[in-house]
């Protein structure tokens, strides 16, 4: 297998205007060089590839064929391996994949064109304090079976030079500009087109986690398919001035992705918990209450409000109504105000810097045995422990406190979110697998539930009688459904 190259670039997403401000720069005059990349991505018809974490490319280029192979298998991070070669025309030489998952993926498979991305890119290399970067301003499309989507990012790569001057570099020039981060790549979104999935509201992808990957690789993997998650639905609410946007499951989606990020912070503790880790985590926390809101307003119309408010008397209900849709109007200002801000792409810039390079990853971290170990050893003892956790909490579920509650909630979305992540490297057990998820899901779904009857605003404490009475017995029948999934959760036999 030949070693590939790694690819370090960082995307942002860019308003034609900006882009033209930037590429004007009176320094960068003659220097800028202009070109046209069109570029068409193969697959199985299956997505053999994707599936096995890579894209194929063919594009045409300085007079000849080439073919690239990327691994995404870290997501839409910024650091990918890649591997091109010149080839004879234009459609994939499958025989000359360089490497082996990627080969056996493909065995038996024909390869088929997928999508098209044609883009102007205009590019200049500039010399910055130990390292070298080419800022290149893409405009153009993804096109798939007559539709497309439009591409308008900015993106600083590496060309040579330490990593850590090069990410010095990225910060710089985002503060100078007010760039916000964007963390979907091309293929992503050809990806997305051809399933007609393209601008809703995105939802957790675990990335390939395998057994060959180091738990500080897997770390990384399942941190940027979150943090993508995170940025792309922060984009969509921040873009879509409807309250609430087309699709209420944004707002949903974001935080989750939040909570996400943050779960795998804490699961992966031992090996990437340095001085950056928390105050990360911290900052990701303030961002989910300012959302918080906003989530909570939509789930009492579309919830308990919608599903009781037939019992209560027209006035009541209509004056509720109105003092409803007024908070979730300011819930949904507050929340698109606070991933507006310039703040908010500042952390975004600055959690994919400390996953890719932060002081957890260098060669004398405190935790860099545990770091560079095979992730197996560590998936177990850490699905393990959460699980225990979560029989431990979830003991008398029925009298438990709210703080109590609170805290195996925690437990039990942290032990979720490592089983999405680390579920394929145990495929020995796939009955008990989907039990396991079952029941955890079940958990959570009715602690959700309570906890959305129990934390609702003060001014909830005016609704009318017949929905307040539909609360209460809500209440009773989510948390038998809450000890019951605990039960069957305990009666599982581990999957790991």
């Amino acid at each position: 297998m030949r070693a590939g190259e790694q690819e370090i670039e960082l995307k942002f997403a860019v308003a034609p205007e900006l882009g033209e401000t930037i590429m004007s720069r009176p320094e960068f005059a003659d220097r800028v060089v202009s070109r046209r990349l069109v570029s068409t991505y193969f697959d199985s018809a299956e997505h053999a590839l994707l599936r096995a974490g890579y894209t194929l490319r063919v594009r045409h280029e300085d007079g000849r064929w080439v073919q690239t192979l990327k691994s995404c298998v870290s997501g839409d991070g910024a650091v990918r391996d890649e591997w091109s070669l010149p080839i004879r025309r234009g459609a994939p030489e499958l025989s000359l994949l360089p490497c082996k998952a990627a080969i056996d993926a493909m065995v038996g498979e024909a390869a088929v064109a997928m999508f098209s991305v044609d883009v102007e890119r205009r590019s200049i290399a500039l010399d910055a304090p130990g390292c070298q970067v080419e800022v290149s301003l893409d405009n153009g499309s993804v096109n798939h079976a007559g539709r497309s989507a439009p591409i308008r990012e900015l993106e600083l790569e590496l060309r040579a030079g330490r990593r850590a001057a090069f990410f010095a570099f990225a910060r710089s020039f985002r503060d100078r500009y007010g760039l916000r981060p964007a963390f979907v790549s091309k293929a992503a979104r050809g990806f997305e087109l051809c399933a007609g999935a393209l601008g809703g509201a995105r939802r957790f992808g675990p990335p390939p986690v395998s057994a060959d990957m180091t738990a500080g690789e897997a770390f990384k993997a399942a941190a940027r398919a979150a943090l993508t998650q995170i940025a792309q639905n922060a984009e969509l609410l921040r873009t879509t001035s409807a309250t609430p946007p087309h699709d209420v499951e944004v707002v949903h989606q974001l935080r989750v992705g939040l909570r996400r990020l943050r779960s795998l912070i804490r699961a992966f503790r031992p090996i990437v918990g340095d001085g950056r880790a928390r105050i990360i985590r911290d900052r990701l926390k303030g961002v989910a209450s300012d959302v918080a809101s906003a989530r909570e307003a939509d789930v009492l119309l579309t919830g308990a409000f919608a599903q009781a408010r037939w019992g209560a008397a027209d006035a009541s209900r209509a004056t509720f109504a109105r003092r409803l849709r007024a908070a979730r109007k300011a819930a949904y200002d507050r929340a698109r105000a606070a991933v507006d801000d310039d703040a908010f792409s500042a952390l975004l810039l600055e959690t994919i810097v400390w996953i890719e390079g932060g002081p957890w990853t260098a060669s004398r971290a405190a935790g860099a045995a545990g770091r560079d170990a095979p992730i197996g050893p560590f998936a177990t003892r850490s699905l393990e422990s959460g699980y225990r956790r979560v029989l431990r909490r979830g003991r008398r579920f029925n009298s438990l406190d709210p703080e109590a509650r609170h805290a195996l909630r925690i437990a039990a979305k942290t032990l979720r979110y490592s089983a999405d992540v680390f579920g394929p490297l145990f495929e020995d057990h796939p009955k008990r697998r989907r039990r396991f998820t079952v029941h955890i899901k079940m958990a959570l779904d009715a602690m959700g539930e309570l906890n959305d009857l129990v934390s609702t605003p003060p001014w909830c404490e005016t609704w009318p009688g017949p929905i307040l009475a539909w609360r209460a017995s809500r209440q009773s029948l989510a948390a038998t459904a809450g000890a019951k999934a605990l039960r069957g959760l305990a009666k599982t036999k581990p999957f790991w």
